[in-house]
C-alpha cells in the first residue's frame, strides 16, 4: 500500500473519530469514554509511524531546505497533539463543558494538520519518491502500525 494512501486513511479515521466525539454532549459519558480510547489508539499508533519511519525516509530523499521545514513542523505538530493537547484532553472530566472545548481543539488541530500534510508534504514525497519507493513505505508503515496496536501481522 502506498505510504500515503496509509497515512492519509489514518488521518480521516482519526478526524472522524474526533468528529464523533465532538458530536457528544456531556451526559455520553461511555461514549466519550470509548472515543477517546479509540482516539488515543489512532493518534499514540499514527505518530509514531511517521515518527520513526516516513519522516526519516522522506529527509533522505529532501532536496531542498524546504522539505526539512515541512518534517519539521510536522513533528512538532504531532508533538503538540500527542504530548500537550491529548494528555491534557484526557485529564478533563469526561462529563464537562471543559472536555468538550478540548475535544474541539484537538480536533481542530488535527485537521490543520491533515491540510498541511496534503497541501504540502504529501505531493513533494509524491515527486521525490516514485510508487514502488512508496509502496515499500507504505508496507513498513503498517506493519509497524500493526505492531502497535498489537495486531497480527502478516508474514
Amino acid at each position: 500500500m502506498d505510504a500515503i494512501k496509509l497515512l492519509r486513511a489514518g488521518h480521516y479515521q482519526t478526524r472522524d473519530l474526533l468528529e464523533d466525539l465532538c458530536d457528544t454532549d456531556m451526559d455520553a459519558r461511555q461514549v466519550r469514554s470509548d472515543l477517546l480510547a479509540q482516539i488515543t489508539e489512532s493518534l499514540e499508533a499514527h505518530a509514531r509511524i511517521e515518527n520513526e519511519i516516513f519522516f526519516p525516509a522522506f529527509e533522505d530523499v529532501a532536496e531542498r531546505e524546504g522539505d526539512l521545514a515541512l518534517v519539521h513542523e510536522a513533528v512538532e505538530e504531532s508533538r503538540v497533539i500527542t504530548e500537550l493537547l491529548l494528555p491534557d484532553l484526557q485529564d478533563a472530566d469526561i462529563a464537562s463543558e471543559v472536555f468538550g472545548a478540548r475535544a474541539k481543539v484537538l480536533r481542530d488541530l488535527v485537521e490543520h494538520h491533515i491540510l498541511e500534510r496534503e497541501a504540502a508534504l504529501f505531493p513533494r514525497v509524491r515527486k521525490l519518491m516514485s510508487g514502488p519507493e512508496r509502496d515499500l513505505l507504505g508496507e513498513m508503515l503498517l506493519q509497524r502500525k500493526q505492531e502497535l496496536l498489537g495486531e497480527n501481522v502478516p508474514s
